[in-house]
């Protein structure tokens, strides 16, 4: 069983935002770019992803592709960033965005979602997957992504960079 997580399609005019859960438009996906992204994933088991529609608006046309009806599973939405949601991050007080960054992994200052609580989410849902037969498909955001990873214990998590539409395949399993 292998995860194959799979990122959104660019963000449209959200520059300079910041948007963990807040619901911004992505960049429609081209059929010929649609084609040939669905035969690179196989014949995964399971189509999976966020409620938000940047995933869902590459999801659903990925699972005709593929054959499959996409699941929604709140879990792999991105991280919450509470009030600095919609809001641009040069009105975000500079105070609160050092409290966040001294303590990344429990810091709250946007009254939102820690790291370590995206964290417990994405492992929680890593624990129901990982026990099913074939590989899932999982169309998410970079958060969860790096989230996935670090809760198999990689510890370059945070550093990972994935592109727009870009997958990566997980064999590793919950630590």
């Amino acid at each position: 069983m292998a995860l194959i997580f799979l990122r959104h399609a660019p963000i449209r005019d959200a520059a300079g935002l910041c948007y963990g859960q807040f619901d911004v438009a992505a960049e429609p996906v081209g059929a010929a770019e649609l084609a040939s992204l669905a035969a690179s994933l196989g014949k995964p088991a399971r189509i999976l992803t966020s409620p938000l529609s940047r995933c869902q608006d590459l999801a659903l046309p990925l699972g005709r592709h593929l054959g499959q009806s996409p699941i929604v599973d709140v879990r792999l939405a991105e991280m919450d960033f509470g009030r600095w949601e919609g809001r641009p991050w040069t009105e975000i007080p500079r105070s609160e965005i050092d409290e966040w960054a001294a303590d990344v992994e429990g810091a709250r200052p946007h009254r939102g979602e820690s790291v370590a609580m995206l964290g417990a989410r994405v492992s929680d849902f890593i624990r129901d997957v990982q026990g099913r037969a074939g590989d899932s498909l999982v169309v998410t955001h970079l958060g969860v992504v790096r989230a996935a990873l670090r809760a198999v214990g990689r510890v370059d998590a945070l550093e990972t960079r994935l592109g727009f539409c870009e997958a990566l395949r997980l064999e590793e399993t919950l630590e």
